[in-house]
């Protein structure tokens, strides 16, 4: 466009002989020799080409503008009995409340639209946009965390373990209903929290899914159509379970954006958020930077390898590392 522009300004005076001359079919070509100019006319190929790339890098951003982080419990300081599953391997994905503050207001500069919450009524995704995702069903849902994403006007994804309502360090059914009235996306997170879901066999997989929306819709007082999977152990065997549950919409820990379907269910990534996870690299992972996400899902595919070499040891030998370093630490 700018050289099309230089063109029409710089050689307006010769211009003003054309129309005649293409009505007479008499028309030349405009000299251009001693031009201040390099381009004339349309762009030469070679520009051309860069130009379609650059647009398609600058399309594929936008469309890269937001993720989805999955975090779960968020509690004061060190107290991180106070609110979901206790043991050292659930605390370290258990986030001080100031610093889910800073997060807050880190993602809020980087996206002023705010996340956007998917709803069991909602048409299916054509990408993977900004979103905010709360596994487990603690009681921090109904207190520090809706309470932080209110201030700022958003809303969130909580998943609910529901053997665990009512109990010590979790949501009551008043307290769900609650976040359902105040806007926020009610799903499904199992009925046990199955420690390797995906080891459970299809009846138990699909009644781990069914009885949990049945309890939450019951609560709610309406049919229930999201989801998320327990303990990140996920397979097509779980996703077909949730589907015949009647899921719409399936949540996973894989760290990526791209989304897939498996006849009426969508599935979709997120990125996981520990304790140690400062605001910037938040941003980070909900955001464009490629290294950081690329760090997240090479971590990750390398825990499916010693998952799978280790089977139901796994999670049995990470849960005695994970005291042994807490009690190293705690001397």
């Amino acid at each position: 466009m700018q050289s099309s522009r230089r063109v029409a300004f710089d050689e307006l005076e010769a211009m003003k002989t054309k129309p005649p001359e293409i009505e007479k079919g008499e028309a030349g070509s405009i000299a251009t020799t001693g031009a201040s100019f390099k381009n004339m006319g349309q762009p030469g190929l070679t520009a051309y080409l860069y130009w379609k790339w650059r647009a398609h890098m600058e399309t594929r951003e936008r469309n890269d503008a937001g993720g989805a982080l999955l975090y779960h419990d968020v509690v004061s300081g060190k107290d991180c009995d106070s609110s979901g599953f206790l043991g050292p391997d659930c605390s370290i994905y258990k986030l001080d409340v100031e610093l889910f503050g800073a997060h807050l207001q880190a993602l809020c500069q980087a996206f002023p639209q705010g996340p956007i919450v998917v709803r069991d009524a909602s048409p299916f995704l054509t990408e993977v946009p900004f979103m905010l995702t709360f596994d487990d069903g603690g009681a921090s849902f109904a207190n520090e965390i809706a309470e932080c994403l209110e201030r700022f006007g958003w809303r969130g994804h909580f998943y609910i373990t529901t053997n665990k309502i009512g109990n010590k360090g979790f949501l009551s059914k008043e307290e769900i209903r609650e976040l359902d009235r105040h806007g926020h996306a009610i799903g499904s997170h199992s009925v046990s929290h199955p420690l390797i879901m995906s080891a459970l066999s299809l009846d138990e997989m699909l009644n781990e899914w069914k009885e949990s929306i049945e309890v939450l819709s019951d609560v709610v007082g309406r049919r229930i159509q999201l989801a998320s999977v327990p303990g990140g152990y996920c397979s097509r065997e779980v996703v077909a379970a949730a589907g015949r549950a009647g899921v719409r919409f399936l949540w996973t820990s894989e760290p990526t954006r791209r989304l897939s379907q498996l006849e009426q269910i969508q599935v979709i990534g997120r990125y996981a958020v520990r304790r140690t996870t400062l605001a910037p690299e938040a941003v980070d992972l909900a955001g464009c930077a490629k290294l950081t996400q690329f760090r997240q899902w090479l971590r990750w595919n390398g825990l499916q390898i010693a998952k799978k070499s280790l089977g139901r040891n796994y999670p049995v030998l990470r849960k005695r590392i994970l005291a042994l370093r807490k009690t190293a630490f705690s001397r």
